[in-house]
């Protein structure tokens, strides 16, 4: 009987509406996090594989550039249909002052190939440059 006249407290067993709405605050602010982690990770890998392309579409250009024998100074543009622009800039390339002054057997050129696209609202580039060497039909002097 003494069980049956046990004191009950102030406070009953379970969760007040208080503390459930404060933990599914914490819940939300958790999940909030969460889920804008996952978003830039997702808008990361995106715009690594859009510079993979670029990289290789760049490559790719070099290649052909190298290919062409007769290379000339100037600049040439063009588009793919997906969004990426291409420019090729082609300079020569002198490591001296004077170039008259050595006669070398080779000329240089600097080929540099720069790939862009746009990307949620911001311009983005790719820039790969290399030399290149040809014959120039130049002997240096020397006996004959």
């Amino acid at each position: 009987m003494n069980s049956l006249r046990r004191k009950v407290s102030g406070r009953e067993g379970g969760f007040s509406l208080v503390e459930l709405l404060v933990a599914f605050m914490i819940l939300a602010l958790c999940l909030t996090v969460i889920f804008r982690i996952v978003s830039d990770n997702l808008r990361n890998i995106e715009l690594a594989g859009q510079y993979s392309r670029a990289v290789m579409r760049a490559e790719a250009e070099l290649a052909a550039s190298a290919a062409d024998e007769r290379l000339e100074e100037g600049e040439t543009r063009g588009a793919w249909e997906d969004g990426y622009r291409w420019r090729r800039v082609v300079r020569v390339y002198l490591p001296w002052d004077d170039a008259e002054a050595y006669q070398v057997p080779v000329s240089g050129y600097v080929v540099t190939v720069e790939v862009s696209w746009e990307n949620r609202g911001r311009d983005r580039t790719v820039s790969l440059s290399t030399l290149k060497l040809r014959d120039s039909g130049r002997r240096p002097p020397g006996p004959t």
